[in-house]
């Protein structure tokens, strides 16, 4: 799944879960050959194929890729590739544990499926009834949500809740209740009827994951074991990791992060396995091994949404018809783990891609099935001596802006604004380094024993940043109560169209975004707060009456008033 982490130098990319994120952008956007194989499916991944993938792994800085192929036979062929830890001392295999994201969704759909077989319940019959009136959603016409409409990611519900608010960015969903989703469901109103729009939602499979749980009469791990990893003998498929020591350390532009843990929410995202698991996983849905509940997995896949004229939307899978062929699939992403499990009921093959990266695997899965689908071109890599690097590492500060820090690691380049993750930096040569997810460029002077300076270019914006021997300014965080806080909440408007609203949870202030999820804000002075998972800062304004009547938006040079809603 993808909650999305921030990609940003300026501002921010897209979540995960998971496919999904959590975006933690406020205004701005973020920092700022196809190979010829064999056309079927081989036994083995061939010479020419395992050197595009180690070319990957050096260029996107992977640590490892754990591949399983599942042929026509129901034989299954693993290959491995790296290292699980970034201490390169243990090889992958397919006994690895990665996170699996958003695959967890068709964990998820089919427990549902199986749960409608033994009920007598049909994909259109209402939540509400499902549930018994545990669960009661919104709607934007008063039809009521049903089973069908949760699974296509077409209720209406969005992305995420609103009041999803982070304590960390480095693990989103640790935290979050169903107490807080219901909260926020019953003070939400969708914009559109049931069916009629697309969005896919990480929301939906939280209410999915509590239904699941309140038609099978257990917790959802329970159910995971007793339904589908028990019957396939997926020892290693659960939530919570017994052998830590199989447990991959997630990575980010090959620098690890926190794993993502869901201590509360259940069914859109939580699951570990390994490319061994998961391969008999599929091999259910292929028929190449027995499960008690076969006429459900045939009905996972059956087409109920036409997204675009070659993308339909099964039972939680995406199902592509391009190429003359039918490939069901779904991935997953966190933090520091990406994932793509496939299969053909045309060709009765399948394939399982899992990494401890954040590089989108979906290219790799789509082409060992069916070459037509291209892989990514890799780009080019140009070295740069460690000696040249150095010269370029520092702190680099500019009026108006965050703090920018150069640094390498394991021979590459890395640039991290204040309070933002870092990124790798690819070498044009050995002044100029980019960063083409988030489309910038940054330029360094060639004379000098050190960089005075670098030059930011990215959005059409040029930024210069000198030199700085000091560091990041420490912000000194100062406690308020709930009561002083409520002085700031309310809903506030700018002349751009975008409203903020401001809430309390306890002694916290929450800033919400128009669009966005919201997010902790942190004070440091009179009427003056701050963002931890971005550079930005808000600074309240207080009418002659001492009360609060607007806040400026200061992030990135620019500065946006909002007034306050009558």
């Amino acid at each position: 799944m993808r909650v999305y982490k921030s990609r940003t130098f300026i501002f921010k990319k897209k979540i995960a879960i998971m496919k999904i994120s959590l975006p933690a952008r406020l205004i701005l956007a973020a920092f700022l050959a196809a190979l010829i194989i064999p056309a079927t499916l081989p036994a083995q991944i061939d010479d020419t194929f395992a050197d595009y993938l180690e070319k990957r792994m050096k260029a996107e800085r992977v640590p490892s890729y754990s591949i399983a192929l599942i042929g026509s036979d129901g034989s299954v062929s693993s290959h491995n590739f790296g290292f699980s830890d970034t201490g390169r001392q243990s090889p992958a295999s397919e006994h690895t544990l990665y996170e699996i994201g958003s695959v967890t969704k068709t964990f998820t759909g089919l427990l549902l499926l199986i749960q409608l077989e033994k009920h007598g319940f049909d994909l259109d019959t209402p939540v509400s009834v499902l549930s018994n009136g545990k669960i009661n959603l919104p709607s934007g016409d008063g039809t009521e949500i049903t089973l069908r409409h949760l699974v296509t990611h077409t209720s209406g519900l969005p992305r995420l809740p609103a009041n999803l608010a982070p304590v960390s960015m480095n693990d989103p969903y640790v935290d979050y209740t169903y107490e807080e989703l219901y909260d926020f469901l019953k003070n939400y109103t969708p914009d559109v009827a049931p069916g009629e729009r697309f969005e896919y939602s990480n929301l939906a499979y939280m209410v999915l994951g509590h239904l699941a749980e309140v038609l099978g009469g257990a917790d959802y791990d329970t159910l995971v074991k007793e339904y589908i990893t028990g019957d396939l003998q997926m020892e290693s498929t659960r939530r919570l990791v017994t052998d830590s020591t199989r447990f991959a350390t997630p990575t980010m532009s090959g620098l690890a992060v926190s794993t993502w843990n869901m201590d509360h929410l259940r069914g859109l995202g939580e699951l570990r396995s390994t490319s061994s698991d998961m391969a008999r996983y599929i091999k259910a849905y292929l028929q190449h091994v027995p499960f008690p509940y076969q006429s459900a997995l045939a009905t996972a896949y059956k087409p109920l949404y036409v997204r675009r004229q070659d993308v339909h939307l099964g039972h939680a899978w995406f199902i592509n018809t391009a190429h003359a062929d039918t490939i069901v699939h779904h991935g997953g992403g966190t933090g520091g783990f990406r994932s793509f499990v496939a299969f053909s009921p045309v060709s009765r093959k399948g394939v399982v891609v899992l990494t401890n990266s954040n590089d989108d695997v979906e290219d790799i899965g789509l082409h060992l099935l069916n070459t037509e689908y291209e892989l990514n071109e890799l780009p080019d890599v140009v070295a740069v001596d460690e000696a040249a690097l150095n010269r370029l590492t520092g702190y680099y500060t500019a009026e108006s802006m965050p703090g920018f820090r150069i640094f390498s690691e394991g021979g590459a380049l890395f640039g991290q604004m204040d309070g933002q993750q870092a990124l790798p930096l690819a070498a044009v040569n050995d002044t100029l380094f980019s960063n083409a997810m988030v489309q910038a460029e940054i330029r360094f002077p060639a004379a000098g024993d050190e960089a005075a300076f670098m030059t930011l270019h990215q959005m059409g914006n040029t930024i210069r940043f000198d030199r700085s021997e000091d560091g990041p300014a420490e912000r000194v965080e100062m406690k308020l109560t709930a009561d002083q806080l409520k002085a700031y909440t309310g809903t506030f408007h700018s002349e751009l169209g975008l409203s903020f609203t401001f809430t309390v949870s306890g002694d916290q202030l929450n800033a919400q975004l128009t669009n966005q999820p919201a997010f902790p804000v942190y004070a440091d002075g009179a009427d003056s707060f701050f963002y931890k998972v971005v550079p930005a800062e808000l600074k309240f304004r207080r009418s002659e009456d001492g009360k609060v009547d607007a806040v400026t938006l200061r992030q990135g040079g620019q500065q946006i008033l909002f007034l306050k809603e009558n």
